[in-house]
C-alpha cells in the first residue's frame, strides 16, 4: 500500500493509513461458502488473497472473477473496474450493507500445497 499515510515511530513505519475502505463478499464456487472482507481502497488482488489465506489455505490455487471476468490480481478493485458505490447508497439512504461487490473464487485443481 505505497498510497496513505505512514504513521512511523523513530525508524519503522508502523501502520498506513487507507484513503478509504469496503467491504467485498468473497464466494468460493466450490464449496459455496461466502466470506465477507473489509480491504482499503489502495490494497492490490495480491493483497486481498494473501489476507484471505486466513479463510482459504489454498485461495491462490482459484481463480478470482467479477461476473465471470477474470480479475488482474496486480490491481485494485477500482482498476479492475469494481467501483466503490457506498457515497451512492449513503445519499440514498440505503444501508451500506445491503450490497457488497461479490468476487467468485473457481478453483483450479493445480494442487499447491498451502
Amino acid at each position: 500500500m505505497a498510497n496513505g499515510f505512514c504513521f512511523r515511530d523513530q525508524t519503522y513505519c508502523i501502520g498506513t493509513l487507507s484513503q478509504r475502505t469496503r467491504e467485498i463478499s468473497v464466494i468460493n464456487m466450490l464449496t459455496h461458502h461466502t466470506h465477507i472482507v473489509e480491504v482499503c481502497s489502495e490494497e492490490t488482488l495480491s493483497e486481498i488473497l494473501d489476507r484471505y489465506l486466513d479463510f482459504n489455505s489454498h485461495a491462490a490455487s482459484y481463480t478470482w472473477k467479477r461476473r465471470g471476468t477474470p480479475l488482474d490480481m496486480e490491481k485494485t478493485l477500482l482498476e479492475n473496474g469494481i467501483e466503490d458505490e457506498n457515497d451512492d447508497f449513503h445519499d440514498l439512504n440505503i444501508e451500506q450493507d445491503f450490497y457488497r461487490a461479490q468476487l467468485s473464487l473457481y478453483f483450479n485443481d493445480d494442487l499447491t500445497v498451502g
